[in-house]
């Protein structure tokens, strides 16, 4: 992975991370608030995915961060 690709990749992750917590925002006004939950651990999942890509050792971190998001996941609703 170069700096270049790493960057456009953080960028990428960043609008993703956006576009879930937006949804997270109209999911909650819905009432539908499981829902909002999700899309805003999604957005967190991609935000994070965006600091890490910045790192040196970024596929490790990813691995490691992918690794916890995933054990955390049945403590969701």
């Amino acid at each position: 992975m170069t700096p270049e690709n790493s960057a456009a990749n953080a960028a990428d992750e960043a609008a993703r991370g956006d576009d879930a917590l937006r949804a997270a925002r109209v999911l909650l006004e819905a009432g539908l608030f499981n829902d909002s939950v999700s899309r805003a651990y999604f957005a967190a999942y991609h935000y994070a995915s965006a600091l890490l890509l910045n790192r040196e050792d970024a596929e490790d971190a990813i691995r490691r961060a992918a690794r916890f998001i995933a054990a955390c996941r049945p403590l969701l609703p």
